[in-house]
């Protein structure tokens, strides 16, 4: 976030608003007093109408970007407005009429820049134009015409809601301008908040007159299911329960066992149960993991998995769990080995790149296809399976296909060979074809002689090539006569030239788009051909990529968010293409689904449950602060308290851990075990500092209210409620216990002075085996814990034993 000093520009009366404005604009505008200067392309006009955003917020190979302020009644008829800018040259402009002018250009301008830099927009938005194109709108249209900026008030800003209401956008694109009409409604005044935008009491203070206001777009901005009458997703979302977890394992379980391991169907299922069983992942870590990402390391021999998280800007090592160890290997592996061709293809072409596609001149041919593809001629059929077609065969070689439309020209027509003495100019027919011996022989028993040379007898030739070498007869056809002698011939087999295959193939490649190229994002961390989840190209019919483990294999991709939530979550309205294809349903009889963002909240709601300290876990997901660890946490009222005294259930088995479970003998049955624990390490009173042994009711405290020294005192494992206070005596005990060595120090010491600092090292003691406990992870969670009494500690007899000596002394 930003630490610029944001000014203040009050007016303090309605003659002051103009030179308010003006002041904020000069500020705020690109090169301005406020140094925003690297948001926007040089040079800069402030009544061009248009943003030109700089490169920093482009992509990798684009220079040039502009953000046009169209009027609301032409948004998204740029075409009719503007054309397209040539290098060097201004943009040519056909409708004036149609683009923002007057007096608010210069301040949509400026608002844009220094709100993009507060927001750390990384590229340019699309939200905040329309919403300050709406302003803009509204603002002329309660103006009569006007849309000078001294003239915002709230009607202004009601009546863009009710226009952005009553639109025919869509609902993200709803909901996001209407955030966007909300930040600019307070940020005019004293300011905003928000998670991401902090910059409440920092506003602006434009307007005199100041007025609350909250967009109506309300509605939940993605939806997963697109059937219209889909209620909306509420906020209280349930957890992603065991049952789905499980059936995710079983997808891939079934798949493998159905499809194989070089099925689309099974490599999906991996897709979907990697992240399940590592760490949290957003789509972006989880899309630029290397494919080298997970080792073993050397010394504890663990897998560690290393993770580039984008948002925070930094890499990450995390150990994954030894329980799961075996599975994630193998997903990551059948991940990694169903991938490497897309990453050799991409090396393929990355190492032939130069200044541009064009200088790429070979297409990469995967090592299966390669013995194929280096003979001159291949037939139809071999040629529609490499293409992928989705025609069937019979409409291949009838000449229904269109194989011109689609790049790929006829080469040459053949039987067994490509050794044709004639190249017709269509496909098919109920031709037949006889090598030219042969035919020369059948003619000659009917009377016929064919011209043609005797060199060529090894080739092939139809009936329509031996009428067109007869002498030409009068009145005479011998083309009946000839297709009886071509009945018996061979049909016809067409083949196509493996060059110009190859030809047609690559211009396809070239002409993708690869906005980073060579890196999967603008951030060039990762390039395409070290990246662990890639693709090639599907066909356009979404379910023919089932029956296929390469549906294109020169159109390598680097694998994209929408790719992965077809096939786990709810698609139009229909069940999940993974569990769908294995056949896989809840016991309510719905299919299961979900997406990457519900497996942050599995495991950051797993990972509370486990007893893990919040801000570890907000560094394991990937942030830099929890302010979305509310958000993350599904945990039942109950199971937040679960680990706490008051829940224990003294009819249930509960472990038992520390000196107590030690002194249970082992060749006891386990009904006397249980018997034992429970009078002697079951909690029978409930303490701030957890709980205890004794029932008071029948014999009172012996160490009177001392619970951090005494064997009695219970503690349970993952009892939120009570470690604060644990940790409050923890500091407190450790500021006395260096109160007291500095007394000792200065010569004070005195019996009294050494039993309080035993008295307070004791306790620290006691608190550092509770956060032992709390942090060791083979201890599960609601096991209870017993102490050893502390060293200065005596019971009751002992005590009694000591007053009667000191009496006596004395």
């Amino acid at each position: 976030m930003t630490t610029m000093v944001v000014p203040i520009f009050l007016p303090e009366s309605q003659d002051e608003v103009t030179e308010k404005f003006q002041q904020f604009i000069a500020w705020a505008q690109p090169f301005g007093t406020a140094g925003i200067s690297h948001l926007h392309s040089t040079p800069y006009t402030a009544q061009d109408p248009w943003f030109s955003w700089g490169t920093r917020l482009l992509p990798h190979g684009q220079k040039h970007a502009k953000t046009w302020l169209v009027r609301w009644e032409y948004l998204g008829r740029d075409r009719e407005i503007f054309g397209r800018a040539r290098t060097g040259n201004p943009p040519v402009i056909f409708q004036p009429d149609a683009l923002i002018s007057g007096s608010f250009v210069a301040f949509f301008k400026a608002y844009l820049n220094v709100i993009t830099l507060y927001k750390g927009i990384r590229s340019p938005s699309k939200a905040l134009p329309v919403a300050l194109t709406l302003i803009e709108y509204s603002l002329r249209k309660l103006g009569q015409g006007s849309n000078n900026p001294i003239n915002l008030n709230r009607q202004v800003i009601l009546q863009a809601d009710l226009v952005l209401q009553n639109s025919g956008l869509n609902g993200a694109l709803k909901y996001d301008v209407g955030r966007e009409i909300e930040i600019f409604a307070h940020m005019l005044q004293s300011g905003y908040h928000s998670k991401s935008l902090r910059f409440d009491g920092k506003g602006f203070r434009l307007i005199k007159d100041r007025f609350a206001y909250v967009t109506c777009q309300k509605m939940v901005r993605h939806v997963r299911v697109g059937s219209m009458d889909t209620p909306l997703i509420t906020e209280n979302e349930e957890r992603l329960s065991g049952e789905t977890v499980a059936a995710v394992g079983l997808a891939y379980r079934q798949a493998m066992k159905r499809f194989g391991p070089d099925h689309r169907i099974t490599f999906m299922a991996a897709v979907a149960a990697f992240p399940l069983t590592t760490v949290s992942m957003r789509m972006s870590d989880y899309l630029g993991l290397r494919y080298d990402c997970l080792r073993q390391d050397e010394l504890t021999k663990k897998l560690k998995l290393s993770i580039y998280r984008p948002k925070p800007d930094l890499y990450q090592t995390l150990f994954i769990s030894q329980k799961l160890a075996p599975i994630v290997l193998e997903l990551f592996e059948f991940i990694r080995d169903y991938t490497s061709e897309v990453r050799d293809a991409f090396h393929f072409y990355i190492e032939r790149f130069g200044e541009d596609f064009e200088s790429i001149d070979e297409l990469y041919v995967p090592e299966r296809l390669r013995a194929l593809l280096e003979k001159p001629f291949a037939p139809v059929s071999t040629i529609a399976s490499i293409w992928d077609a989705e025609t069937a065969e019979e409409r291949i070689i009838n000449g229904t296909t269109p194989w011109v439309q689609i790049g790929l020209t006829k080469s040459v027509l053949g039987v067994d060979e490509a050794q044709d003495i004639y190249l017709p100019s269509h496909l098919g027919g109920d031709f037949k074809y006889l090598k030219l011996s042969e035919a020369r022989r059948r003619c000659l028993e009917h009377g016929i002689v064919l011209s043609l040379p005797a060199e060529h007898d090894d080739l092939y030739i139809s009936a329509t090539v031996a009428n067109g070498s007869l002498k030409p007869r009068k009145g005479k056809s011998w083309v009946p006569v000839l297709r009886e002698i071509w009945s018996g011939g061979k049909r016809a087999t067409a083949y196509f030239s493996t060059d110009s295959l190859k030809r047609c193939l690559l211009a396809k490649f070239k002409q993708q788009e690869f906005p980073h190229w060579p890196f999967t994002a603008k951030d060039r961390k990762l390039r395409l051909d070290h990246a662990l989840l890639l693709q090639f190209d599907k066909r356009t019919n979404l379910h023919a990529t089932l029956d296929s483990k390469t549906s294109r294999w020169w159109s390598p991709r680097q694998m994209i968010a929408s790719s992965i939530d077809t096939w786990i979550s709810q698609y139009r309205a229909g069940p999940p293409l993974l569990f769908s294809s294995v056949g896989i349903k809840l016991k309510s009889g719905k299919s299961p689904s979900f997406t990457l963002h519900d497996l942050r909240k599995y495991h950051h709601t797993e990972a509370l449950l486990a007893g893990i300290s919040e801000p570890f876990i907000d560094e394991l997901a990937g942030r830099r602060s929890g302010i979305q660890s509310g958000y993350y946490d599904l945990r039942t009222p109950h199971e937040v308290v679960a680990g706490s005294m008051e829940v224990f259930d003294p009819n249930q088995d509960f472990p038992v851990h520390g000196p107590i479970a030690e002194q249970v003998p082992h060749d006891i049955s386990i009904t006397q075990r249980a018997v034992f624990l429970y009078e002697n390490a079951a909690p029978k009173q409930i303490t701030e500092v957890g709980g205890c042994s004794t029932d008071w009711s029948l014999n009172p405290c012996e160490q009177f209210g001392d619970c951090m020294r005494c064997n009695k005192s219970l503690w349970r494992k993952g009892d939120m409620k009570r470690i604060p206070r644990i940790r409050a005596l923890h500091e407190h005990a450790r500021s006395m216990l260096l109160i007291g060595q500095a007394k000792i120090v200065t010569g004070q010491e005195q019996p009294p002075l050494m039993r309080h600092i035993q008295q307070h090292q004791d306790t620290i003691d006691r608190c550092e085996e509770i956060f032992a406990v709390e942090a060791n992870p083979d201890i599960e969670i609601g096991t209870i814990i017993t102490f050893n009494s502390a060293p200065s500690a005596m019971s009751t007899a002992d005590l009694v034993v000591k007053l009667r000596e000191e009496g006596d002394d004395v």
